[in-house]
């Protein structure tokens, strides 16, 4: 798996000379297709949260002193284990905001809805709150429930989402709700997988291979529900997600690959298929002239390219 950390910024025609491979080695220029630049530095391993939160901090520094003043730092995350400190603080948030109904159920299930699945702020804010702010604002709350004057009306809905902040330490909705997925399933980590170049997911899985006879032998439990080991399906974090059980320690993981998904801050990167040689090597590489079915993930890059 690729580890990184990048700088997402507004497009640039050309940057500081200080941005270069010498200072960076290995880094390279991206372009996402909304047309913001993205500067992607390789790491050689994972990093803890407290070593990414430092590398931030020296990284920033430096950008500022390039000149840059209005970007943002992105760093991927290995496996997260959950200490037995945060698991009792966590049960204790999701006892106390169970007593509340979103439009999901309790606010805790609908916040793991909401963030992981549907999308639909409703499905976490507090009822009452949302009927009332729905009554008073009509189109305007649903198009941005949370802009702060609605935020600021919504005292439960608020003191929920900030208690469980403080617990974690990070204010990302989707972190949060896998460390409440994974602890409402009783589960000590919770196991996932980006790969942000195809290539590399292909290097590591191969093709996926799908029974389509619903064969519960495809079937498998991930964080308490039913998945289909070895699917390719639209996915969330990228544009494609698979569920695989790992031999090694027979743990179903959910790997994300493909370009796209809300892993680059919602925007998807170009994967420059204008390129004729580029284009060639992936369709060679891939044996895109016999793509295989729909249900695998190769049929759908091959598409693209």
């Amino acid at each position: 798996m690729e580890h990184f950390i990048r700088v997402v910024m507004e497009k640039q025609d050309t940057l500081s000379e200080g941005l270069n491979d010498t200072v960076f080695p290995g880094s390279e220029v991206m372009e996402t297709e909304q047309g913001a630049t993205v500067f992607h530095i390789p790491l050689p391993k994972a990093l803890k949260e407290q070593e990414s939160d430092d590398f931030a901090d020296k990284l920033v520094e430096y950008m500022t002193a390039q000149g840059y003043d209005d970007f943002d730092i992105e760093c991927s995350m290995n496996e997260e284990e959950i200490s037995d400190e945060m698991r009792g603080q966590v049960n204790q948030w999701i006892k106390k905001y169970s007593k509340y109904e979103g439009g999901y159920g309790t606010m805790p299930k609908g916040y793991v809805k909401w963030a992981l699945d549907s999308g639909i702020a409703t499905d976490f804010i507090e009822e009452n709150e949302a009927e009332a702010m729905e009554e008073k604002y009509g189109e305007d709350f649903d198009y941005d429930p949370f802009a702060l004057k609605f935020y600021n009306q919504m005292p439960i809905t608020k003191a929920c989402m900030e208690d469980l902040e403080k617990i974690t330490g990070d204010s990302d909705s989707d972190h949060n709700a896998r460390i409440v997925d994974a602890v409402m399933n009783g589960e000590d980590e919770f196991y996932e997988e980006t790969y942000d170049d195809d290539d590399h997911f292909y290097e590591e899985y191969g093709l996926m291979w799908y029974n389509e006879d619903d064969d519960p032998m495809d079937e498998a439990e991930y964080q308490g529900r039913k998945v289909k080991l070895g699917k390719p399906m639209q996915g969330d974090v990228k544009k494609f997600k698979v569920y695989v059980k790992d031999p090694k320690t027979g743990n179903v993981k959910k790997v994300n690959f493909g370009h796209g998904g809300s892993s680059v801050k919602g925007k998807s990167m170009s994967i420059k298929k204008s390129n004729p040689a580029r284009r060639r090597s992936f369709r060679a590489r891939h044996n895109c002239d016999n793509p295989g079915p729909r249900t695998k993930a190769r049929y759908w890059s091959c598409r693209k390219w």
